[in-house]
């Protein structure tokens, strides 16, 4: 999933959110508890809930895709996301654009649109950008890269 969509808090409860949105999350991570990756344990133990929704699945190097993809699941899941809003320990919200970048000039811009920061906003979302250089989709296509 290129753009996640994270609830995170230390006294916040998966299973709440899961009640009272409706919403049906691609991972949870407890507290207390390790993560798990295809089924198996990996890393340290939680200090925090985490539930992550697919925001959008377009491929890393459609930046344009992912925006117009979150875009649409936001508005489609407005009612939803509002009241994640009221749940108990929730401390933050993100949405993790994960990028891949390749630049064969001197910068490279990532753009948001007004509507984007707009429903973010009013979903008290935060938008981060995950930069991923081309060395590591080599090393995840050779099988070198850890879950994350």
């Amino acid at each position: 999933m290129s753009c996640p969509l994270r609830f995170v808090g230390k006294d916040f409860d998966p299973d709440k959110f899961e009640e009272q949105t409706g919403l049906t999350p691609v991972s949870i991570s407890r507290k207390d508890e390790r993560p798990t990756y295809n089924g198996k344990p990996y890393g340290r133990i939680m200090p925090y809930s985490i539930v992550s929704l697919t925001a959008s699945d377009a491929d890393f190097d459609d930046f344009k895709l992912q925006v117009e993809e979150v875009i649409n699941y936001l508005k489609n899941n407005y009612k939803q996301l509002q009241l994640a809003k009221g749940i108990a320990g929730l401390e933050y919200a993100t949405l993790d654009f994960g990028v891949k970048f390749y630049c064969d000039k001197f910068t490279k811009r990532f753009w948001l649109p007004p509507e984007l920061i707009v429903l973010a906003g009013e979903l008290n979302i935060s938008i981060e950008l995950s930069i991923y250089n081309d060395d590591f989709f080599e090393k995840e296509d050779a099988g070198d890269s850890e879950p994350g």
